[in-house]
């Protein structure tokens, strides 16, 4: 059995992620990032609304700083880089 892995140009990936930015910033309230150490949560993250700023290369990137830093960081021992 042969398995193929399909490959995508840049502009296939950079419309994919805006789909996934645009369904982010679609609901009612803002969306959250979800860390995961296998199916346990480590920390949610409300993400700002647009959630997404950079899109390029294949990467989306996150803009803006979670909405509460402060709580995220009592609740979940984060630092914040400056």
């Amino acid at each position: 059995m042969v398995v193929t892995v399909p490959t995508y140009n840049q502009i296939c990936l950079n419309a994919r992620l805006a789909a996934v930015a645009a369904t982010i910033d679609a609901g009612g309230a803002n969306g959250n990032l979800v860390l995961l150490s296998n199916s346990t949560v480590i920390s949610t993250m409300p993400l700002s609304r647009p959630c997404a700023t950079v899109i390029s290369d294949g990467v989306l990137g996150f803009g803006g700083t979670p909405i509460d830093v402060a709580a995220a960081i009592a609740v979940n021992n984060f630092t914040i880089a400056a």
